[in-house]
């Protein structure tokens, strides 16, 4: 009786010191969007039957101090991500809802991160099936030569005989839609990436504009490139985002804080057409999906 005793108090002692710590969910600002991929973020932990306490702050007011060495942050935003991480180097760290870009430089042991964009790869493999529809067989990216990250990605594309890709690499001071421009005469579909000086604003509206003139499909990597013109998009939605950040938690959880073998996690994506581009383009929309787009 003794014996099972000591060996019930052992295991207990042993299960005690393998529980994962506390989650502290940290907005890079206290605005609506981040506080709503807060709230999805916890009700998807709770479909899931994780019934911990995850503490919600923003960075103005988060503080180390109720830090204890096995707790998990969890970073919305780019800059949370950064500061975070730079504050904290020893914690464990989950980044969310930022793009491959936003990750820190000089990143710490133990961290992964759940990513908004999908892997370059994915809207190159959506554009083939596009491309055999097209005169030309060429495919335009247009990237700031300061974007390291997505500049390293574009090496490392794997392209089907006889795709040819055109990269136009444009510095800080050039203004990007008259470098698209003079791509689309010869382009069989332009790949629109994240990139604050290559689309956003009035440049990505023009270049839109100026694709549908020249008849050459937009592939787009977000929702919104759908209602301005593109012919289709590889985004994952802002709930599937949630729920896959809610996916490394509990993953976490379960193995006790060790940090994850994968680093980078991407949502399930949706590929989503826009019909009426399409009829305007004559292009005939896949049927049954995308079924040359890698996982």
């Amino acid at each position: 009786m003794t014996r099972l005793l000591t060996a019930i108090i052992l295991l207990l002692c042993v299960l005690s010191q393998a529980q994962a710590g506390s989650v502290h969910i940290v907005l890079s600002e206290q605005n609506q969007a981040y506080q709503q991929a807060a709230t999805d973020i916890q009700t998807a932990l709770k479909q899931q039957g994780f019934n911990e306490t995850s503490h919600i702050s923003n960075l103005a007011s988060f503080s180390g101090q109720s830090l204890s060495a096995d707790d998990l942050i969890v970073s919305i935003g780019a800059d949370a991500t950064q500061q975070l991480s730079r504050a904290y180097p020893k914690q464990q760290h989950l980044f969310s809802f930022i793009d491959k870009s936003a990750l820190p430089p000089h990143l710490a042991p133990n961290w992964g991160a759940v990513l908004l964009d999908q892997p370059l790869q994915r809207l190159v493999d959506t554009s083939v099936d596009i491309l055999k529809q097209r005169p030309s067989n060429t495919l335009v990216i247009a990237v700031s030569a300061g974007n390291s990250t997505l500049r390293e990605d574009i090496k490392h594309l794997s392209l089907p005989e006889p795709i040819k890709l055109e990269v136009l690499v444009i510095d800080e001071d050039t203004e990007p839609a008259k470098i698209v421009d003079k791509a689309l005469f010869n382009a069989g579909a332009l790949i629109a990436v994240r990139d604050k000086h290559v689309w956003a604003g009035e440049n990505a509206k023009w270049m839109l504009y100026q694709s549908y003139k020249y008849n050459v499909p937009v592939i787009g990597y977000s929702k919104s490139f759908l209602k301005a013109g593109a012919l289709v998009s590889v985004y994952a939605s802002l709930t599937e985002t949630a729920n896959a950040t809610a996916n490394r938690i509990l993953y976490w959880h379960t193995q006790q804080g060790k940090p994850p073998g994968e680093r980078i996690h991407y949502p399930r994506y949706v590929i989503e057409y826009n019909k009426n581009i399409a009829r305007a383009l004559k292009i005939t929309i896949p049927e049954g999906g995308q079924d040359n787009v890698r996982d």
